[in-house]
């Protein structure tokens, strides 16, 4: 019995913590991002070899490691929130796109790498 009483408040808990929903304006954004763009800057990141980079180029290639860093921050803050927080969709297009821009430009550093 104390069992059950356990798993029943531990379920209350886990309902009460969990945050907030993408909506669905906000999932039909991320979609080419959750399909396309994080595979395709994976790919960059595994494939550019570093060490041939010259020293402009590398610290480029450290700085557009990192642009898709902001969108994902702001994905897992939107996921703690509750659900009366707002609709986010403006400020995760602008953070898509300066991730894209990123994920073109580490193909750019590919290419040049070649």
């Amino acid at each position: 019995m104390r069992m059950a009483f356990f798993l029943l408040g531990l379920f209350f808990v886990f309902v009460s913590v969990r945050g907030r929903d993408l909506t669905t304006s906000e999932r039909l954004l991320l979609l080419p991002y959750e399909n396309n763009t994080k595979n395709v800057r994976q790919y960059f990141l595994d494939n550019i070899e570093t060490t041939s980079l010259s020293w402009s180029q590398w610290l480029a290639y450290k700085g557009l490691e990192r642009s898709c860093d902001p969108l994902n921050l702001h994905l897992s803050r939107i996921a703690r929130e509750e659900e009366e927080y707002p609709d986010q969709t403006e400020n995760l297009k602008n953070l898509y796109s300066l991730c894209s821009e990123g994920v073109l430009n580490l193909a750019n550093l590919y290419i040049k790498g070649q």
